[in-house]
């Protein structure tokens, strides 16, 4: 089909040369009856070999009709852009604090520890704990601290 298509294009080419010579020939001889004749024939001939290349060319390569194109414009934040709902999404690791040692070790209500004084110096004294309250992934300690009887809320063991 594409040898048949290219064959009707070369054809349609010749067509329009020759459609051109009688046109100028007309110029020449506006009146010529024969050369009128010609013109007719060669703009039917061509608009039907035109039509048959369209009739050919839609089923091997259509040709896509152009629209101003726009780029379409992405939400920046949505819930379908964030990657928090994308599949596959793995939070990350939470960054450890620097000033905090992270200690495998747990607590008990009763255990006496060093605890730091946040509220005064930042220094560890003995202390208690007295109860502990947050989760389990942050606890809070509440101390009393051995030689004073105030209660302090310690993060720090």
């Amino acid at each position: 089909m594409s040898n048949e298509v290219a064959s009707l294009e070369a054809d349609l080419k010749e067509y329009r040369l020759q459609l051109e010579t009688v046109k100028s020939g007309l110029q020449a001889d506006p009146e010529n009856a024969e050369l009128q004749n010609l013109k007719a024939e060669l703009e039917e001939v061509i608009t039907l070999t035109e039509t048959t290349i369209a009739e050919l060319k839609p089923a091997s390569a259509p040709v896509p009709a152009q629209k101003p194109s726009t780029p379409p414009v992405k939400e920046k934040w949505s819930k379908e852009n964030h990657p928090a709902f994308q599949a596959g999404y793995r939070k990350p690791a939470a960054s450890e604090p620097v000033d905090e040692p992270q200690t495998a070790t747990t607590f008990s209500v009763n255990d006496s520890v060093l605890a730091k004084w946040k509220s005064g110096d930042k220094s560890f004294y003995p202390a208690r704990i007295t109860s502990i309250t947050g989760s389990s992934s942050k606890p809070v300690y509440i101390v009393t601290f051995k030689s004073y009887s105030t209660h302090r809320n310690s993060l720090s063991t």
